[in-house]
C-alpha cells in the first residue's frame, strides 16, 4: 500500500533508497633494478641513530667531532639485479638547510620546549677525516659514469656529525634528510 493512502495502523514501509559506487584501487608494478640495502634489509630509507652528546662534544662543520656519541659512520649497500650506472643525491631544501648548504637543521627547525637549539647535522666523506662537507642540496654520495656490473654491489658510506649552528641547548635532535636514487 503507498504510503499516501495508509490506513490508521498499517505500517508503511518507505521505498529502498539506494546508490551505485566503485572501489578505486591505486599501485604501481615497478622493476625495481637496484634497491638499498642496510643490515635490517631493503629499505628505501637509511635510518641512523646518532646517539646522545653532551654539548662540549660538538663541532663546528668546518671542524666536526668524530669521537663517540654524536657522531656515526653510515654503510649501506645498493644492489642492482642488473648492468646499470647508479647515482644517490641528496636533496635537502631551505629552510631546513642552512650555513652554505652544509647543516640540516635539527627538528625542522622548531624552537618548542624539549628540542635542541643551535645544532644541525653535517656529512663528510665516509671516514670524517676531511673537514668539508657535503651539499646537503645536491651533493653526490654515488655517481657512476660506467654501468656496473649485473649484480654488482654498491657500497656507500659517509660520516655525520652533529655541528654547532648557533648557541647549543639540550634536547631531542631529528632530522631527515630526502635523497634520490637513480640507476640507468
Amino acid at each position: 500500500m503507498s504510503p499516501a493512502f495508509a490506513t490508521e495502523g498499517e505500517t508503511v514501509v518507505p521505498d529502498p533508497i539506494s546508490f551505485d559506487g566503485q572501489i578505486d584501487f591505486t599501485g604501481k608494478v615497478v622493476a625495481d633494478t637496484c634497491r638499498l640495502s642496510s643490515p635490517n634489509g631493503d629499505a628505501t630509507s637509511i635510518k641512523v641513530d646518532m646517539g646522545a652528546v653532551s654539548i662540549e662534544d660538538i663541532g663546528t662543520v668546518e671542524a666536526p667531532i668524530f669521537t663517540g656519541s654524536g657522531s656515526k659512520q653510515v654503510d649501506f649497500n645498493i644492489n642492482c639485479t642488473t648492468a646499470a650506472k647508479v647515482s644517490m643525491t641528496l636533496n635537502g631544501k631551505s629552510p631546513e638547510v642552512v650555513t652554505g648548504n652544509k647543516i640540516l637543521r635539527v627538528n625542522n627547525g622548531s624552537t618548542s620546549a624539549g628540542f635542541a637549539k643551535g645544532v644541525g647535522i653535517a656529512l663528510y666523506d665516509k671516514s670524517g677525516s676531511g673537514s668539508t662537507a657535503f651539499d646537503l642540496t645536491n651533493g653526490e654520495l654515488l655517481k657512476e659514469t660506467v654501468a656496473g656490473a649485473v649484480g654488482e654491489v654498491r657500497r656507500v658510506s659517509f660520516a655525520a656529525a652533529y655541528v654547532k649552528n648557533g648557541t647549543p641547548s639540550a634536547g631531542i635532535a631529528n632530522a631527515s634528510l630526502p635523497f634520490t636514487l637513480t640507476y640507468q
